[in-house]
């Protein structure tokens, strides 16, 4: 054993020097002596010691179970009120819809509208010279004549044979005239009225036979040269050109009615409930259009195999086009829920779940929610007001620490 060397006291001694001068076997000898003492009171109480012992450790779990507490912490679920919300896209299109064709040649001769411009029902359109429709004005001019004729014999004839100055078979030669005439006027009037149909004007038989009392034909031809707006709508496209002629069957106008249109809406088959009862809108350019959803049940589309809602609304600015697509927002009525923090909820296995606090320990719950609001979710079954839940970290004790106690049922 190496002697240990006894060095002279000296002043302002550190106890690095001293450590360094007297060696290693100093240090050692110093840790003995002064851990001695303390070694042998701790013997005289180790009995005490073994009866702490079981409390050191209920400590250490109080101590430890309030450190995982504070790991997770919780928060209340709170009642409220929520509006549900679910939104899709619809087709608009318009209340009515029209292409004007004409089935004879033409000649433009006055063009009244461009495309885009918005009329009322009768507007002229396009002011036209037709030769066609100057021959049926014609045709039935002559034929009316002819028919005004023939009566006016068959009445004389009429009258001589009661004064006997005719026989019966003149009278039944002029009937059978007259008979001819009248079969001859309803056709060229049928053929003529069809004509004033496509043109969109309304004149009456009587109307006609005064004007062709007062009026030429070719006269009474230029006054029913005219396009009318079949409704109140707005010019689609643009007209042809004043000189040029049409052929028979070519589209003149597209004309449309905008001010009232359609919105079809196609939702999957188990969503459809979400729409029946509610509000419906379309909300665009600072503007808000209530959509009144028309009866009867909605239809299949064959392609897809959703539901079609069809929609109507009021357009009177025109914001809305044909063939638009555009976001339908539709709200139900309000419900009553429990709110949690968005960070409390979890989805496993296309499920969600949260963390409830219960018994010192922690107990998933699964719950059906809505779409979150400002950072909070809407539970609309499986928890109850005032529970206490995971308000963060609700994943990882879900997925992570709590995997081997909880035990799902799925």
């Amino acid at each position: 054993m190496k002697a240990i060397t006894v060095i002279p006291q000296q002043e302002n001694f550190s106890g690095a020097e001293a450590i360094r001068l007297m060696g290693p076997d100093y240090l050692v000898m110093e840790v003995i002596m002064y851990l001695q003492p303390i070694i042998k009171q701790i013997m005289r109480k180790r009995q005490m010691l073994t009866r702490l012992f079981p409390f050191s450790c209920l400590l250490c779990l109080i101590f430890c179970g309030s450190t995982l507490a504070a790991t997770y912490p919780l928060t209340s679920a709170e009642s409220g009120q929520w509006q549900q919300e679910v939104r899709a896209f619809g087709l608009v299109s318009a209340r009515a819809k029209s292409t004007i064709i004409l089935p004879f040649f033409l000649k433009i001769t006055d063009v009244q509208v461009e495309p885009g411009l918005s009329v009322p029902a009768g507007t002229v359109l396009i002011r036209f010279h037709a030769p066609d429709l100057l021959k049926k004005i014609s045709d039935y001019a002559s034929r009316r004549k002819l028919f005004v004729v023939a009566e006016k014999q068959e009445k004389i004839i009429s009258k001589s044979t009661r004064e006997h100055t005719l026989t019966r078979r003149d009278a039944a030669g002029a009937e059978e005239t007259v008979t001819r005439y009248r079969a001859d006027l309803e056709q060229s009037w049928d053929a003529l009225q069809t004509v004033l149909e496509l043109l969109n004007n309304d004149m009456q038989r009587k109307e006609v036979n005064e004007l062709l009392d007062k009026n030429l034909p070719r006269d009474i031809a230029d006054m029913f040269g005219e396009l009318r707006a079949p409704f109140s709508g707005i010019v689609k496209n643009r007209p042809p050109q004043v000189g040029v002629w049409m052929q028979p069957n070519t589209p003149l106008l597209a004309f449309e009615d905008l001010h009232r249109v359609y919105v079809s809406v196609s939702v999957a088959e188990k969503k459809l409930g979400n729409w029946l009862n509610g509000e419906t809108v379309i909300e665009k350019e600072d503007a808000m259009f209530k959509l009144k959803r028309l009866s009867g049940k909605p239809g299949i589309d064959v392609h897809s195999g959703m539901r079609q809602i069809l929609f109507s609304t009021d357009n009177p600015e025109i914001l809305l086009s044909d063939g638009q697509w555009i976001e339908v927002i539709h709200r139900n009525p309000d419900r009553s829920v429990v709110w949690i923090p968005q960070t409390a909820v979890v989805s496993r296995n296309n499920k969600t779940w949260c963390i409830v606090a219960k018994d010192q320990g922690y107990t998933p719950k699964q719950i059906e929610v809505g779409n979150a609001v400002r950072g909070k979710v809407p539970v609309l079954s499986g928890l109850r007001g005032g529970q206490q839940v995971v308000r963060e970290n609700a994943y990882e004790l879900l997925y992570r620490d709590l995997k081997e106690l909880i035990q799902f049922v799925d």
